[in-house]
């Protein structure tokens, strides 16, 4: 799911919450693109999950990729994830992920 929110924010050129002006504003926007702005709160509308939520997602992308994959294997939940792991710096993540692996969790 965060993936996926990035990429469409990616795609309608998003930065910090839209609709503050972007490329549809300008005669130059590319055909690629909706006619139509959008901002985090249309592209979480369109996922059918709230802004927050939306947020919340896009912390998991700060997991090391091993606690991602967890994450996408329903080993650890995601709110599990972004209200902890994603606090943790990268060494204690890794520090984390071998201790679980150790418990054979």
């Amino acid at each position: 799911m965060a993936k996926c929110a990035v990429e469409l924010e990616r795609i309608y050129r998003i930065e910090h919450g839209g609709d503050r002006g972007n490329q549809y504003e300008k005669k130059e926007a590319s055909s690629n693109y909706s006619n139509l702005a959008k901002t985090q709160e249309d592209i979480a509308n369109d996922l059918g999950i709230s802004v927050s939520q939306l947020h919340n997602y896009k912390k998991l992308l700060t997991l090391i990729p091993e606690l991602q994959d967890m994450v996408e294997d329903k080993k650890v939940k995601s709110t599990v994830a972004y209200n902890i792991f994603c606090k943790l710096k990268i060494e204690e993540q890794q520090d984390y992920l071998i201790a679980w692996v150790r418990l054979d969790l």
